[in-house]
Order: C-alpha cells, then sequence, then structure tokens
C-alpha cells in the first residue's frame, strides 16, 4: 500500500505547522509518532471518500516533549516513515511566513528585530539553533580617545542549540573602556546592542521562556507598586477572638518604563510566558513568579514610547523575594571608621 503525505514535511519545522497532517491512504492505516525512540501516540485511521486522512491537533500532542528548543520526531503508517526518518520541530507561537529552516538559520530566536536598549551591569541572552558548527563574534565600538574604534571578541563556535551570554561587561576593554554600541553575529544571524550611558534604576527584571522556549530577559524601569494582600482565619478561644492563621500574598505592579520600538512583542511574550523568573544581577534566575494581569495596550505612533504594565506575584508562598531589588528586608551595614579615601588597614 502506498502513502503519500499531503503536508510538506521538512527536516526542520515548527510546531505550528503541525496543527493538522494529512496524507493519501487507500485503506485504513495504523498512525503512530514517536519521540527518542518512544511511541508517544498511536491511532488508527479510515481514509475519506477522497482517499484522504488528516491528524487534527498533532501540534499539541508534540509541544509537551520539545523540553528545549527542540526535539526529533518519527511519524509512521503502518510502521514505515513517513516524509523524512526524523524531523527536528521547534517550538514557535508564531505564524512565521518563511520555512523553519530558512528562519532558524538566519535568525536568533527572538522576537525582538530592531536594535537593543542596555546597560553596563545588565546579563543579556540570545539563543540560536545551528546545524552545522557556527563562529560567533561581538564587534564592539568604543569612543576613546576622541575618536571611535572597534574590537571584535571571540563567542566561541559550536552546534545545536545555543544560549550566548551577550552581556555588554563582558565586552569592557581596558584601554577603551565600556563599548558604546555592539552586534552579535553568528553565522548569517546579527543582533545590535546599544549602550545607555545614565542608565534609569531598574524596578524589576525577568527572566522568561519566549515564544520559541528561548531564554529571554526584559528589564523594568517604571514605578513599582507593591500591593500585599491578607486573608485571615480567627476564632473565638475562652472569649477572646484570636487570629490563628494569616495568609499574605504580596503583589507587585510594575511598569516598564520607555520600551524603544519593537520591544512591545518582548512584553507580549512575557505575558504569555508559562516560566517566568525574577532575574538577579548576577544572570541566576531568582523565584518563580505568575503573571495575573497586564496592559500592554500599544499603537505605532513613532513619536512616543510605549510604557506598559505587569502584575504579578511569586509562585510560592513566600515573605521573602530571592531579588535584592525588591527584598522585604534590608540588614543596616556597620558604618566605617573611615571613608575610602583612608588607609583600609585600620578598619
Amino acid at each position: 500500500m502506498s502513502v503519500l503525505s499531503l503536508t510538506p514535511l521538512f527536516p526542520l519545522m515548527f510546531v505550528g505547522e503541525l496543527d493538522r497532517l494529512s496524507f493519501a491512504a487507500d485503506a485504513s492505516v495504523d498512525f503512530a509518532v514517536a519521540s527518542g525512540g518512544i511511541q508517544i501516540f498511536s491511532n488508527t485511521y479510515i481514509p475519506d471518500d477522497a482517499g484522504e486522512i488528516t491528524v487534527y491537533g498533532l501540534g499539541d500532542i508534540l509541544e509537551p516533549y520539545i523540553d528545549d528548543l527542540c526535539a526529533d520526531f518519527t511519524f509512521t503508517v503502518d510502521g514505515s516513515p513517513l516524509g523524512h526518518a526524523s524531523i527536528k520541530i521547534f517550538r514557535c507561537s508564531y505564524g512565521v511566513d518563511v520555512r523553519a529552516s530558512d528562519f532558524i538559520s538566519s535568525s536568533f530566536l527572538s522576537p525582538m528585530r530592531g536594535a537593543r536598549l542596555t546597560a553596563l551591569d545588565r546579563y543579556e541572552t540570545l539563543s540560536c539553533y545551528s546545524t552545522v558548527s557556527e563562529y560567533a563574534t561581538a564587534e564592539c565600538s568604543y569612543y576613546a580617545g576622541g575618536t571611535l574604534q572597534t574590537k571584535t571578541f571571540s563567542l566561541g563556535s559550536a552546534s545545536g542549540p545555543r544560549l550566548l551570554n551577550v552581556s555588554p561587561r563582558r565586552f569592557v576593554d581596558g584601554a577603551l573602556g565600556a563599548p558604546v554600541m555592539y552586534v552579535v553575529r553568528c553565522g548569517s544571524r546579527s543582533a545590535r546592542f546599544n549602550l545607555i550611558e545614565n542608565a534609569p534604576e531598574i524596578s524589576a527584571a525577568f527572566i522568561f521562556r519566549n515564544a520559541f522556549n528561548a531564554w529571554e530577559t526584559l528589564y523594568l524601569t517604571g514605578t513599582r507598586e507593591t500591593s500585599p494582600r491578607y486573608t485571615r482565619s480567627s476564632a473565638n478561644v475562652n472569649g477572646f477572638l484570636r487570629n490563628y492563621d494569616i495568609d499574605e500574598v504580596l503583589e507587585m505592579k510594575t511598569f516598564t518604563g520607555p520600551l524603544p520600538e519593537g520591544m512591545e512583542e518582548v512584553a507580549m511574550n512575557l505575558a504569555r510566558s508559562k516560566a517566568v523568573f525574577f532575574l538577579l544581577p548576577n544572570g541566576d534566575a531568582g523565584d518563580e513568579i505568575v503573571v495575573n494581569d497586564c496592559d500592554l495596550k500599544h499603537n505605532n505612533d513613532g513619536y512616543a514610547a510605549s510604557d506598559l504594565n505587569f502584575s504579578y506575584r511569586t509562585a510560592t508562598v513566600s515573605y521573602r523575594l530571592a531579588d535584592d531589588r525588591t527584598a522585604r528586608i534590608r540588614v543596616p551595614r556597620p558604618p566605617h571608621i573611615f571613608d575610602s579615601t583612608f588607609d583600609q588597614t585600620y578598619e
């Protein structure tokens, strides 16, 4: 019996391209999906009057098995491979108008397409997938001695899924100082970062899984509002009303501050993400948080920067947030005997 796939199948695909999979058959068949050598789905299908079988909702079956950027799957009909022997499927919650192989080879896995704004002490990441070993670099520009100078840093070469640490602190040069901008390149991909000299104070910082399931960072610099909510359980004990249990939920509302063009998409990715964490100053993930509400309304007025807001709380009941920007208790430090101009030997 011959089986012909009516849905185009390629070695690299986005999971959204497989919401429905159609193939031709002249009799009932057993269709199965396997990942990592383990069968994750199987069913018997009967062709319609046109000799066509359609499997609906296949993307929903595959997505839970894509733990990172992608995973390998095999589709079989009566034990024979349908299309390629193995198909590498990537997470993507967007509708992309090019083939996955073209997009993945030319773009970092981020919704941001324009230049990013960053500051010297911020932690920045970029993710990509390389089918072959590719060399990553950071081409940095410095303003030193009244002239613009450049220097290129190597970020190594590798294949497969890659998470690049592209924090500006990595590109500080002893003689040239901090860069004013830099462009990260990996193969034909490129992403530009412009440094803010006097960056506003950070109100909140997040690291989260974006639409491609890649790690993304977002810094909020607007007003932060703290809204603790308390639930009290009380009872009458010996004629006195006593609170025997007090539950506290600490909810925060933070505005993004002015966002550069294109960062609205990153904010929308944060609102949709199921894995969001506070980003600690050293680049580690802090407490997991849950976004309760958000106002992401924005327009295409190029003269007015967007100022969006998020309402969120920690995923666990905790009286401490693992982020020094939102610490509940700040321990006072003992005063120094002398200031920094004196010999520290006598401290």
